[in-house]
Order: structure tokens, then sequence, then C-alpha cells
């Protein structure tokens, strides 16, 4: 253990341990504060993390704050180690923890009386649960483990052969690109004392950075600075405001940007009419194409529409009849999308996607609640004491914010997520004999883009409304 501001920690500058990164004077940032936008994200973790068609070498915007971090190697894969090598389990359970997540979030929505849009980034969630988890002890450990159905481990395991995955594919032109980033911000001459282990894990398999700052107005520059940099300044701010109790900001920061294997031309995209779920109409932008990869189970169907390259694509679901859509999200489970995503042999759909852009914003922590994690938001019950401790209580995690984005267009999809996390101290082959079937997504539905090669899924947006030109 080390107090903060000691300089006897490791993998720190100017005086201050890179263990201050995770709590602000009294406040933990819970890695559940995830601001998510879909082609670009940024969450407050800690850390940078660059994959396919970004590199370490990306321009940084100019900060006040200091930066605590030392350059150092990461962890690397195992030899032979990457995503599909993973364990049958472990990737069931990611998108059991998906699954969930999503649903929750749509309920929320629908229970609190939102007539608008569900759209998070699973992926960006779960880097900024990393960092909380590596954190986390006793029961707070336990209820994030059942939540997401894999040890700290096996999480960290995922994560890495994520971000070195990501890295090989850096070198194929045309690649989809994927960006991922964490830091950690630290209130200045806080009373925290950080572990120096966690900050070796979270250095290691989640590339975290550490900046030390005052906790101003200049630090909410500072970070929105950072989240911009890291989204293509698809999301220019996460927070608008650092309360005086908070001690530490995590954030994460994800962005996406992938041109289709075939771009639509402008002959196949025409005007017509998308029902929302209240029933009203709006003009939409239809671009039409066959896809060769239908999709079915016993509430949707669907096609996949693969970028550049063939490792991502976009998936879009239709209820079937009878069905409304929370009712069909509702049987989704992490077995059932990864059978979901595998496509029915000798079917094509004759698909028709809207051409859309959508941002969606939501505090997560009655969601993560509603999941089981209740020890994580209580004062007294928290314990994050593998992350370190406060002079003037027990650190929890405060507030949860996510906020993410998406654009489809003719040409590809660029999308963006944020998370946020606030902590405070207190108490195929030939092809015969081809069936066709149509798909026209004029009606509410659900949209995914997911990495094929283990079936995670970067976004899923439940869409029960469209935006008409020059709304949001």
């Amino acid at each position: 253990m080390m107090k903060a501001g000691s300089k006897n920690g490791r993998r720190y500058k100017g005086g201050v341990p890179m263990t201050r990164a995770f709590l602000a004077s009294g406040q933990l940032l819970n890695r559940r504060d995830l601001l998510v936008r879909a082609g670009a994200a940024a969450a407050v973790l800690g850390g940078a993390l660059v994959a396919s068609g970004c590199d370490q070498a990306k321009p940084q915007p100019s900060l006040t704050a200091r930066e605590l971090t030392e350059a150092s190697d990461t962890r690397q894969a195992e030899d032979g180690q990457d995503l599909q090598a993973l364990a049958e389990s472990v990737r069931l359970a990611v998108d059991a923890f998906a699954c969930q997540l999503f649903y929750q979030c749509v309920s929320s929505d629908m229970a609190n009386g939102s007539d608008t849009n569900t759209l998070i980034s699973p992926l960006s969630t779960l880097f900024a649960l990393a960092l909380a988890q590596n954190g986390a002890k006793g029961e707070t450990l336990e209820q994030l483990g059942v939540l997401l159905g894999v040890s700290i481990d096996e999480l960290n395991e995922v994560l890495s052969a994520c971000r070195h995955s990501l890295e090989e594919s850096d070198n194929q032109e045309d690649a989809p690109v994927l960006h991922a980033a964490n830091s950690i911000w630290l209130k200045d001459g806080s009373a925290l004392t950080v572990r120096d282990d966690y900050l070796a894990v979270c250095s290691d398999y989640l590339t975290a950075s550490v900046f030390a700052a005052p906790f101003d107005a200049s630090t909410v520059d500072d970070i929105n600075a950072w989240v911009s940099s890291h989204t293509d300044k698809m999301i220019p701010a996460i927070i608008d405001r650092l309360d005086d109790s908070a001690l530490a900001v995590l954030v994460n920061a994800l962005a996406f940007e992938a041109a289709w294997e075939y771009p639509y031309e402008d002959a196949f995209v025409t005007d017509e009419t998308f029902t929302c779920e209240d029933g009203s109409t709006v003009p939409v932008k239809m671009m039409r194409s066959t896809e060769q990869l239908y999709v079915e189970n016993g509430a949707f169907t669907g096609f996949m529409r693969p970028y550049a390259g063939g490792r991502f694509a976009l998936v879009g679901l239709l209820p079937k009849e009878g069905f409304a859509l929370n009712a069909a999200i509702a049987t989704l489970t992490g077995e059932g999308l990864l059978e979901l995503l595998a496509p029915l042999a000798n079917v094509q759909a004759a698909a028709a996607l809207p051409k859309f852009s959508l941002a969606y914003e939501a505090h997560m922590q009655d969601v993560l609640k509603g999941l089981g994690i209740t020890d994580a938001f209580d004062p007294d019950a928290a314990d994050f004491s593998a992350l370190g401790t406060a002079e003037n209580g027990n650190l929890y995690m405060s507030d949860v914010l996510h906020s993410t984005f998406l654009d489809v267009n003719e040409a590809g999809t660029r999308g963006a997520a944020a998370t946020a996390i606030t902590t405070e101290a207190g108490s195929s082959g030939e092809q015969e004999d081809l069936d066709v079937r149509e798909i026209t997504l004029d009606r509410p539905f659900v949209c995914l883009v997911v990495d094929r090669s283990c079936g995670i899924p970067v976004f899923m947006g439940a869409l029960r409304a469209l935006p008409q030109d020059g709304d949001d």
C-alpha cells in the first residue's frame, strides 16, 4: 500500500503514485459511469488502449493535468492466445452479460416513460467494469463476478486478448478502426492510499493511464478534451462538473469507424417511411441490398451486413409478428445470441436498412443495481480495499453515466461510447436452391455492431423511432 503523494510507488511521475488513479478525495468513480456513443466511446477509467487502426503515437490533447504514468511495456498475449481460442463458457458469459445489460436498459427507459431509443456499448462497459472489479473484494467482488459470469482473471484475459487481436489487425489495409482508451483521474492532495498491485494489473491488462489534477473547471476541460480526442470528436464532452467530494474519475473512451465491404450505390437508396412504436411515421432514406448472411430465431428475423475485412458486421434484427420490441429483446441470452449470429445456410436476405444517426445518454447506477450490483453503491457495504483506502471513509461508487452515438449511412458506420465513474468515501461453400427472404427494417428493430471473431457486441441498440433530418 502507498499513500497518495508518496514517492515510494511504482510507475508514476511528479511525486504522485499511480495508485491514486482510481479514487478521488472521498469518492470512487464507478466503472459503471459509462458514457457511450456508437462509433466512438469514452469512459472514465484510466489508461489507453490502442486497437485496430490506431497507435499510441496518436496526437494527444494539450492538458493542464499532470500525467503520472511512466511508459512501460504492457502485457502481451500468450503464444497462440486469441479471441477465438477463449473458452466457450467465457464467451457465453460475456454475451449473457451484454444481453442482460441491454434488456435492463431498455426496460428502464420504458419504465421511465421514455420514448427515446436505447443504445449501449457492452464492450466499453466491460472495460470500465474491469477497472472497478480489479479493485473489489468480498461480496462486492462476488456480485460483480455473478453478473459478468467470469472471474476477474478471466475478464482480464478476455480484454487483453481483445486488445492484442485488434493490434494485430492494425496493419490490414482498409480494416475497420476500433480504438479504446482508459484513464484514471486523481484529485491532487486527496487522502487516498492506492495499492501498487491494483495499478499494475490495470496497466498490464487494460493499459490504463493516470492523471493528477485539481478537480476544478480545468480538470473538467481536460477530461472532456481527453474523451474528445479518443473518440475522434464524436463525443466532445462527458462531464459538466466535478463535485467537491469527488476523489477520482475513471474513464473509458471507445471509437469505431468502418466502411461497408460493399457500399450502397445511390440507385439502391430510396425515400421510404418508418413507422415508430407510437404509430407515428417519419420519412427515411432506406438502403437496400441482398445480404448473404440471414439470421433467425424464435423471436427475430434479420441479416448481417459485413464491414470491410469481414471481422465486424452490423446486425439488423426485426421482431417477428406477435412480438413487441421489448418482449423480443427479453428472449435474448448469451447462448441464444451466439446461435442467432450463426447465419442459416442457403438463405439470403433482401435487406432494407434505414440510414440513421442516434445519440443516447443515461445514468446507469439503477440499471446495475437491478442486475444485482448493490454493495458497490452502498457507502457502508462496498469493499474496494483491493484498490485502496481513503482516510475519510469507505470507498464506493456514486454515479455512472453512459452516453453513446451511432451513425449508419451509405458508406459505413461511425460510433462512440464514453463511461464516467465517480466514487465517494463515507460511510460457406457452393449454395444451391437459395431461399431469399425480405427483411425491411421499417418498424422498431434491434441493431448490433458485433465482432464476428468472438461474438462480442461492440454496440447494441433498440430503435423505437428514427429522428428526422435535423433532429438529434
